[in-house]
């Protein structure tokens, strides 16, 4: 496989390019994973949902379906001027009460020990550990970075058939990582929904952004790595074909 030449030097391959998109996958993945474990401010920023009170503000929905109109205005007053916002990741949760600084945790018991009735009136908190419990399903992102560390070292100089079997593994965790992405977005966004609807105008939610980015990024760099190391095997089983045959 030809080199890289730069000032007469030759020190880098293309399968090196690959590994490197392969390896940065593998770092946004677990960035990703690792989102609301720690109060730090790119930690905490790292988040699947987040759901919040409109802080006494109330949007008063009109349309043919709602039976029930004036739900809006009692929820308002229950909810009253309440400064509350939870972010879910997919291991920890962060919330954020006025005045106060974001406190994260993995155990939703142990954020809730830190808050009164009055600071959370629709349990919304709750609502974030049940979103997180039972929707979130980290593993497969964790199954697609064990793969991708498996390909990183079998790629190396190793045995063709150890790079065959290698780059298959590389289009098996990009399956996987497409998967975890997509369930993470769309059950993001319908979550979301669903909750702003029910709380009649009283609450806010938002797809953490940051998160999606690195998610669908770490998807896309992981294709590119997967397919140029299928052209790499190919390349180099035909250059060893023809070295047999002269």
């Amino acid at each position: 496989m030809a080199r890289v030449e730069i000032i007469g030097l030759t020190f880098i391959r293309p399968r090196h390019v690959f590994l490197v998109f392969l390896l940065v996958s593998v770092v946004l993945s677990s960035l990703v994973l690792a989102g609301c474990s720690s109060s730090s401010g790119v930690v905490s920023s790292i988040y699947l949902l987040h759901l919040g009170y409109n802080d006494g503000t109330i949007y008063q929905a009109s349309s043919l379906e709602i039976v029930s109109p004036d739900i809006s205005i009692d929820l308002g007053n229950l909810v009253g001027k309440t400064q509350f916002e939870i972010r879910i990741g997919y291991f920890a949760m962060c919330m954020h009460t006025q005045p106060g600084p974001w406190l994260c945790a993995q155990n939703a018991t142990v954020l809730a020990a830190q808050l009164d009735a009055t600071q959370d009136p629709l349990n919304l908190l709750h609502a974030a550990a049940s979103f997180r419990d039972k929707i979130v399903f980290p593993y497969l992102l964790i199954i697609a970075a064990v793969i991708s560390f498996i390909v990183f070292i079998f790629i190396l100089p190793f045995p063709p058939l150890f790079k065959s079997i290698s780059t298959a593994m590389c289009f098996l965790a990009c399956i996987l990582v497409l998967i975890s992405v997509l369930w993470q977005h769309t059950a993001s966004v319908a979550a979301g929904v669903l909750a702003t609807n029910l709380g009649n105008g009283t609450l806010f939610s938002g797809v953490g952004v940051t998160a999606m980015v690195m998610g669908w990024l770490s998807f896309g760099m992981m294709t590119v790595s997967a397919i140029g190391l299928y052209y790499f095997v190919m390349i180099n089983d035909m250059v060893a074909r023809i070295e047999d045959r002269v």
